[in-house]
């Protein structure tokens, strides 16, 4: 068996507020997204604790790999999950962006935050 395409999900351990990492509670959050990988088929995955560096700053997180054979369809791939599951998630994460890998490429997606500014400078 050959599982040629990789992806891999890179989530935070923490937020970056007002020149502060703040520590996140990630555990229930990161069974959340498996439990979604699992139920769309991707039973075999590993974790990985590993240090990231962004615009000077060092900070823990968690990556997620996925192997799979592309041959055999999924409804939904890996990365369409994981951008769904950062999106619904983020006013917890509370990240500008986030990424992830698909095969030997790197995507940032950032996040549209602007919203959720406007409403708190609402009245």
């Amino acid at each position: 068996m050959k599982l040629e395409s990789k992806y891999v999900l890179h989530i935070p351990e923490s937020k970056f507020i007002d020149n502060e990492l703040i520590p996140l509670k990630t555990d229930d959050l990161i069974k959340d997204l498996i439990e979604k990988l699992n139920i769309n088929g991707y039973e075999n995955l590993y974790l990985s604790k590993i240090k990231g560096y962004y615009k000077g700053r060092s900070f823990d997180e968690t990556v997620i790999t996925i192997f799979i054979d592309r041959k055999r369809k999924k409804s939904t791939l890996p990365d369409e999950i994981f951008i769904e599951w950062f999106k619904k998630n983020n006013h917890t994460l509370k990240q500008e962006s986030f990424a992830y890998e698909v095969d030997n490429s790197l995507y940032i997606e950032k996040l549209d935050t602007s919203k959720k500014l406007e409403k708190r400078q609402s009245p």
